[in-house]
């Protein structure tokens, strides 16, 4: 007896489904499911030949079951009002309802929400949700709560609803299509064919081949034909909409669909051999923009397109490929037509919307290049903020250098972000290669014409604007534009998701700042690699990415053994030659700054000037120069500044000396020399002389009888006070944080050996509390009479050895009557004045201050000046006292004899900087760990000593290092 039709159909069926079921367990892949999103790649399994065709039999069953099972007139009352399902599809996607789902995730959204949201009714809503949730277009998770599933998520534009809301014309600007496909679909052809019945009923237009006489005539009432209807004024959304769906119809699949081998794993299954045409021609009829050309293009760049259709689409293709090819619209690789024909014989035609029938291999989501392309680009940014502010700095000093240096970073970094033209990332390696090809030079001549204006504050500005905002924005926007996750709404080609693209530049200027000041400022090893040497070799990688990323259209290379070359090939032989090319001729794009560290003088062939060391170190550059006698110069005084030795700390004068005929002795007492043996004379600041009036204390007993036996040093700079304490027979240790410092003092400034176990190359603060650490421990320690503090520079100082907590750990290691000497420099009627002499005093009990300027002082000068004043502070109960100085303090320096004998008349009306009525208004200025403005307030002094530093000097001095 045989099967009834149905139990046959059922068969049919099972059997079909076992069949896939099997297959996919062979093959291990796995067939998506109802509930999840739509993925383009996992629908790709689909596609395989062997569960298409299984597919179609379980589809063809069921449908022919369903005609069986039901009465006729219902199944043909079902099929009538089927036009209800396109109509609601409409409304889902019309009121955005998709993209309302998808924020909701599986556990879906109460209609009255989704209403809410999207200003629907929300009865009405519910019916039409409920009828596309029967068809399995959505999912009503419970009564009246709907929820995204596999088809519904087909038609979402990946966009928020505010964005969508904000801007409504550009709904499918930038996604796969697909919505815009289903849009139209609903739309204009719904109600098209809605009037195919009526074209029938009239003679006239079923009789007729007039592409003006259609049922699309009759839905929109028009006498034009449908493309020329799209064209016309008022129909540009519909347009718009339609040129979008198309290209939706070709990304329903992934690019390999289109390019690659076999579907699934059946070999046998051949889709068209592209690597046959070898440098073939293939003409995309109708082919809108070319976007599935473009995509074979891409894999196999020694074939050519003629991309044909409407002359309107036409000129989009063009925008399109130049954006996205420009090489092969330049060579004529691409060629486009607005019209329907092969432009050759013997030519393959393929359209726009067809899918080769076989699979592509699974390729990984992402782009390697893209990947590398955006990694190169994050830590260059970080390599170019080194070594730009670390190139501007010897100009423009810390404080004027970084003013205003975050905020046109950030500026050029968000430029990058929303940036609404797109920049195509293969030609911005090139630009950003050739921006770093001369910024070396840019940075350096750009911060010497600027700083030539003589303000700290436009002057940057200037240099940062022109030289390192297009360096951000060029190497932002490689890491903004870089595709690295391929979908079908951020395909190769399309610019980057908003929300990408801000993360992507967050990352970049928190990556870069991070990596600059806190990785790049630590690695020795970049002390010895130039500005230039780290923007050339950036230059160099710059240009290799942009050969990588470099479509190539050459004709083929025979080798001998008849096999050709590959693009690779080819792009692995330019990258050795270029890299050859730019190893031996990339110096010559070098900026005029010297070697670091120098190794030999450098004599300046046009200026009398001589740079004897120039070392990148811990605190920055540290260059020891000297300004030689004019060659006019006939030997008599004067006041020009030459015949002068200096050190110099980026834009800072740390210390110097007199040279050659302005070295002056008392009494014929030799002067002191440096390590060559050259006569050195007096300082050429006062205040380090200043600091040895501390011999002069006669307030203690220690200072009575003269017996200073032990004095420390913080803050080395040239020495001056160091060597005079050690000619006084006093042992001194020295802490210097930049060994660069001490090395310069002791080979260019004469200070002696201090002698084993006296020298400490490293922070006060770590190593007070060290100190501090051994004696609790029971250790005993060099107890110190005199310390020296001595740390300004730049126009600030090192915050963070001002405060209560580190004046606590000093105290430990000083004799009980001991002496500590704090030079600081600044407006003296100022918080940050106020907040030094206000924490010594709490910490040491007394304090007296001296300034060294050549004349007395006035009180409206502690109001304006900036001034160099020095603090004498002890912990004594009786009063600091000072007694005359004698010919023995002087060491034959007439400097030391003016300054010294001068005392009296250089103290400081302490009670004109702090209100000695108000204690507890001067408590707020004590500086204390955790209550630290002191470098703010410095900060803001630094614009007006970086003046003051460029009148000391010439500024071919600055800019000579």
């Amino acid at each position: 007896m045989s099967s009834s039709p149905i139990i046959t159909l059922a068969k049919i069926i099972s059997d079909a489904a076992a069949n896939i079921d099997r297959y996919c367990t062979e093959h291990r892949v796995q067939l998506p499911e109802l509930g999840d999103v739509f993925n383009p790649q996992a629908e790709f399994v689909l596609l395989d030949p062997f569960i298409s065709e299984q597919a179609s039999y379980i589809v063809g069953a069921a449908a022919q079951i369903s005609t069986i099972v039901r009465p006729a007139p219902l199944s043909m009352m079902s099929t009538a009002i089927q036009f209800h399902v396109p109509s609601a599809l409409r409304v889902a996607i019309e009121t955005n309802t998709v993209e309302i789902l998808r924020e909701s995730g599986p556990k879906g959204l109460h209609v009255n929400d989704i209403a809410a949201k999207n200003k629907a009714n929300p009865e009405k809503l519910a019916r039409v949700l409920r009828l596309l949730a029967t068809e399995h277009i959505f999912t009503e998770v419970s009564p009246d709560v709907f929820a995204n599933n596999r088809l519904s998520s087909v038609v979402d534009t990946g966009k928020s609803l505010q964005e969508l809301d904000i801007r409504p014309s550009e709904k499918h600007v930038g996604t796969s299509g697909l919505a815009a496909l289903t849009g139209h679909f609903t739309d204009d052809v719904f109600k098209s064919s809605s009037h195919l019945g009526d074209v029938f009923s009239d003679a006239s237009f079923c009789n007729s081949e007039d592409p003006a006489k259609t049922a699309f005539n009759l839905a929109f009432r028009t006498e034009l034909p449908v493309f020329a209807w799209f064209d016309g004024p008022g129909n540009e959304a519909r347009l718009h909409r339609f040129g979008i769906g198309m290209e939706g119809g070709s990304n329903m699949f992934p690019p390999q669909a289109v390019v690659e081998g076999t579907l699934m794993t059946s070999p046998e299954n051949h889709g068209f051999d592209w690597e046959a045409l070898d440098t073939g021609l293939v003409v995309d009829v109708g082919g809108g923009i070319g976007s599935q050309s473009l995509t074979v293009a891409k894999a196999h760049p020694n074939i050519s397109f003629v991309i044909q259709d409407r002359e309107s689409v036409v000129d989009e293709a063009i925008k399109f490929w130049e954006a996205e090819r420009p090489e092969a619209v330049s060579i004529g690789r691409v060629k486009f037509q607005a019209r329907f024909k092969l432009s050759e014989t013997g030519t393959m035609s393929a359209s726009s919307n067809q899918t080769p029938k076989r699979r592509g291999s699974n390729a990984p989501k992402v782009a390697v290049l893209e990947i590398a392309s955006a990694l190169i680009g994050l830590v260059s940014v970080s390599f170019v903020l080194f070594a730009y502010e670390r190139a501007l700095i010897p100009q423009y000093g810390s404080g004027p250098t970084t003013y205003l240096l975050n905020k046109v970073i950030l500026a050029s970094i968000i430029f990058a972000a929303v940036n609404p033209i797109r920049v195509n990332t293969t030609r911005n390696w090139l630009y950003t290669a050739i921006d770093l090809a001369v910024a070396s030079n840019a940075t350096y001549w750009g911060a010497v014409w600027t700083a030539r204006m003589k303000d700290p504050v436009v002057g940057p500005a200037l240099t940062h604007a022109f030289v390192l905002a297009p360096l951000v924005f060029c190497l932002t926007t490689s890491v903004v534009e870089a595709q690295l996750i391929y979908t079908q709404r951020q395909k190769d080609g399309a610019s980057s998701p908003i929300i990408y693209r801000v993360v992507a530049a967050g990352v970049s200027f928190v990556v870069g700042k991070t990596l600059s000041r806190r990785v790049w400022t630590n690695t020795d090893y970049l002390n010895s690699i130039s500005d230039s040497q780290i923007y050339l070799s950036l230059a160099g990688l710059s240009w290799c990415l942009w050969i990588c990323k470099s479509t190539l259209s050459l004709a083929p290379t025979r080798q001998q053994k008849g096999m050709s070359l590959s693009e690779n090939q080819i792009k692995a032989i330019l990258i050795v030659a270029f890299v050859s090319f730019w190893g031996s001729t990339y110096h010559n794009l070098a900026s005029p700054v010297l070697p670091h560290p120098l190794k030999e003088t450098y004599t300046h062939p046009i200026v009398p000037l001589q740079i004897h060391s120039a070392v990148q170190s811990t605190t920055g550059l540290i260059v020891v120069g000297e300004a030689l006698p004019p060659p006019d110069y006939n030997g008599q005084p004067d006041q020009n500044m030459h015949s002068v030795r200096y050190l110099r700390a980026s834009h800072s004068i740390l210390g110097g000396v007199w040279t050659q005929s302005k070295v002056h002795v008392l009494d014929d007492e030799p002067p002191i020399t440096d390590s060559f043996g050259t006569r050195l004379g007096d300082s050429i600041y006062s205040t380090f002389v200043l600091q040895e009036a501390v011999r002069l204390v006669n307030s203690t007993q220690r200072g009575k009888a003269g017996l200073w036996e032990n004095a420390l040093i913080i803050g080395l700079g040239t020495g001056i006070s160091a060597t005079a304490f050690s000619r006084h027979g006093i042992s001194t240790t020295i802490v210097e944080i930049d060994p660069a410092v001490y090395n310069a003092a002791r080979t260019f400034f004469g200070l002696p050996d201090p002698g084993p176990g006296k020298v400490f190359l490293e922070d006060a603060r770590t190593w007070a509390a060290n100190k501090r650490e051994s004696i609790q421990g029971g250790n005993k320690e060099t107890s110190y009479e005199i310390v020296v503090h001595d740390c300004f520079s730049g126009g600030g100082v090192p915050e963070h050895i001002f405060t209560v907590e580190f004046w606590k750990d000093l105290k430990t290691m000083m004799h009980p009557e001991g002496i500590i000497v704090v030079n600081f420099a600044g407006i003296l009627k100022t918080d940050s004045t106020r907040m030094v002499l206000q924490t010594l005093e709490q910490s040491f009990g007394q304090c007296r201050a001296f300034h060294d300027l050549f004349n007395e002082m006035t009180e409206e000068q502690y109001d304006v000046d900036f001034i160099n004043v020095v603090f004498f502070c002890t912990s004594s109960k009786a009063p600091l006292t000072f007694r005359s100085s004698r010919k023995s303090d002087w060491l034959g320096s007439p400097l030391r004899r003016h300054v010294l004998n001068s005392l009296p008349t250089r103290e400081v009306n302490l009670d004109l900087i702090r209100d000695p009525l108000n204690v507890q208004e001067n408590s707020k200025y004590l500086l204390t760990d955790a209550h630290n403005p002191l470098g703010k307030f410095q900060n803001e002094q630094g614009l007006h000593h970086w003046k003051l530093m460029r009148e000391v000097l010439p500024d071919v001095h600055w800019e000579t290092y």
